[in-house]
C-alpha cells in the first residue's frame, strides 16, 4: 500500500487438471471461498478454497461436486445467509435454472440444498443476481427464443425448505442484444429495490453497451424499468464487472 504494485502472494493451485472455465466466485467467510464453473464436458461444478491468512496459500477445502452433468456455461452466484448460496446459470439445452447450495463450515463440503428450478426454457446467458432483502433476490440474464433479449425477474427463496421459486413474472427489457460473443452483463444494488443493470443491445447501436435502472415492487415482487437505457458505448465494449 506504498507503491500499490501487484505481486503474487503465493503459489498458485491447479485444482482442475482438465478444463475450468466460466468462473464465478463468493466468499463465505474471512478465508473461505467458493468457485462455480464449467468443468470436464462443460458440465457444471461448484469448489470451496481455503485462503490461509498467514502464507497466502490456497487449497481445496473439500471435495467438489458436481451439481449439472449436462452443461454449465455461465453463472451467477450470491450468498443468502452465512452458508447457504443462490446461483443462477444457463444449463442444459441453455435453459435458466436457479438453485441454493449448502456449505459446511464444518467440514467446508457443498451440497445442493434442494431441486434446482428451471425458470427459463428457452435460453439463459450472463446471469447476474442481486439480493433483495433476506428471502427475496432479482436477477438479469440474456434468454429469450433467440438468447439475444434481455429479462429481469425476481425470486424467492425458501429459507426453510430451500426451494426457489419465482416471486413475479419476467420482464424483457431488451430484445436485442448486442454481439453475444461479448455477452457479459452485470447488476449493482442502489437502495432497497433500485438498481443499476449493464448490458449490450443493438437498439440504440450495433453492439452497445448501454447502462439502465429497474425497480422492484417489494409488495408485488414485479420488475419494472425506472430509466431508458443510456448508451456508455456506442460498439464494441465488453463489459465487465468490477
Amino acid at each position: 500500500t506504498t507503491t500499490w504494485a501487484v505481486t503474487t502472494a503465493a503459489a498458485s493451485l491447479n485444482f482442475d487438471t482438465r478444463t475450468a472455465d466460466n468462473h464465478k466466485m463468493v466468499k463465505v467467510d474471512t478465508n473461505h471461498f467458493v468457485d462455480f464453473y464449467s468443468g470436464e464436458a462443460a458440465d457444471g461444478f461448484a469448489q470451496v478454497f481455503t485462503v490461509y491468512t498467514t502464507t497466502w496459500a490456497v487449497t481445496t477445502s473439500s471435495t467438489r461436486l458436481e451439481f449439472d452433468t449436462v452443461a454449465l456455461s455461465s453463472d451467477g452466484p450470491i450468498m443468502v445467509d452465512a452458508n447457504h448460496v443462490l446461483v443462477l446459470w444457463g444449463g442444459n439445452a441453455s435453459d435458466g435454472f436457479a438453485e441454493v447450495f449448502t456449505v459446511n463450515t464444518t467440514t467446508w463440503a457443498i451440497t445442493t440444498a434442494a431441486t434446482a428450478l428451471e425458470f427459463d426454457t428457452r435460453n439463459c446467458a450472463a446471469p447476474a443476481v442481486e439480493q433483495i432483502d433476506t428471502t427475496h433476490f432479482v436477477g438479469i440474464w440474456y434468454g429469450g427464443s433467440t438468447g439475444q433479449e434481455v429479462f429481469a425477474q425476481a425470486f424467492t427463496v425458501n429459507t426453510t425448505t430451500w426451494a426457489v421459486t419465482t416471486a413475479a413474472d419476467s420482464l424483457q427489457i431488451d430484445s436485442t442484444a448486442g454481439d453475444l460473443s461479448r455477452k457479459n452483463m452485470d447488476m449493482v444494488q442502489i437502495d432497497d429495490n433500485h438498481y443499476l443493470i449493464g448490458y449490450s443491445n443493438n437498439t440504440t447501436a450495433a453492439g452497445a453497451f448501454v447502462v439502465q435502472v429497474i425497480t422492484v415492487s417489494t409488495s408485488t415482487w414485479a420488475v419494472t424499468t425506472t430509466t431508458d437505457p443510456f448508451q456508455v458505448d456506442a460498439g464494441g465494449a465488453t463489459f465487465q464487472a468490477p
